[in-house]
């Protein structure tokens, strides 16, 4: 049995995603840490015993995010799992800035798993490289079966997919 919880950061815009993945995940024993977006989540799944809390943030604002991963670092010392909005790019080079400020914490941790919902198709270029250090890197476009999917992306086994591109529980299914 494991000594230490897994948190998982969702930073996702769709409230409905927010709370039904941190649910899904909080029932499974997940820390889990809701953004911008999921404070009525948060809230929600708190008075349902769950293990969630709220951290204001704009994903987009470099400061917040690298105040919110040194916040995380300090107490409770990780991040297991990020899921993310990624709608203009799955390249961290890009504008999105919140995976890779999680990134070198996971590769300490020598654990990760990050699933990205994306408006177009293109695949996570830098997973392979990720991957050595047991980081999964997946995208879910177009975001049907969304909660499912993510949480089982969350939640993949050492030798799961990773730089995959998921659209649906068939393809899952078949690469189980």
């Amino acid at each position: 049995m494991e000594e230490f919880q897994r948190v998982a950061l969702i930073a996702v815009s769709d409230h409905e995603l927010a709370l039904n993945t941190g649910k899904s995940l909080g029932h499974m024993g997940y820390k889990v840490v809701l953004t911008t977006g999921g404070e009525a989540a948060a809230a929600e799944l708190r008075d349902q015993g769950l293990d969630t809390h709220f951290r204001s943030l704009d994903p987009e604002d470099h400061e917040e995010v690298a105040s919110l991963i040194k916040a995380l670092k300090a107490k409770p010392g990780r991040i297991d799992v990020l899921i993310a909005d990624a709608s203009r790019d799955t390249d961290p080079s890009e504008h999105q800035t919140l995976c890779p400020a999680v990134l070198p914490l996971m590769q300490t941790q020598g654990y990760g798993r990050i699933a990205l919902l994306a408006d177009s198709q293109r695949e996570c270029e830098w997973a392979n490289e990720a991957a050595r250090n047991n980081i999964k890197i997946n995208v879910i476009y177009p975001v049907n079966e969304k909660v499912e999917i993510a949480v089982w992306l969350a939640t993949l086994p050492d030798d799961g997919p990773t730089g995959g591109v998921f659209r649906c529980k068939d393809e899952r299914e078949a690469m189980s």
